[in-house]
């Protein structure tokens, strides 16, 4: 195991959510089984807009599409939908 990228977001209080976003489209790494964690330093609740998974969503295809560009679009939900209506779901 090694560590190939480190970051730090920091999210102002009253910014506005990220989109959901699949961050393996981000890296382009070979082979594909990468692993990335998230670690709120702050205490998280419904206000502040803590993390959020799609359950099942792991096992979708590959997905690789849209940007970091996007991560702060006003429709959050555009690249999960899109993600959704590929692999034959009605999000």
């Amino acid at each position: 195991a090694r560590v190939a990228n480190d970051q730090v977001w920091a999210k102002p209080p009253g910014a506005a959510p990220l989109t959901f976003h699949r961050d393996s489209a981000y890296f382009d790494f070979v082979p594909s089984d990468v692993i990335t964690v998230w670690l709120a330093l702050d205490d998280m609740d419904d206000d502040v807009g803590p993390l959020q998974y799609v359950p099942g969503s792991h096992q979708w295809e590959d997905g690789r599409v849209g940007s970091a560009q996007q991560f702060f679009d006003k429709d959050r939900f555009a690249l999960l939908h899109s993600a959704a209506r590929r692999e034959g779901l009605d999000p």
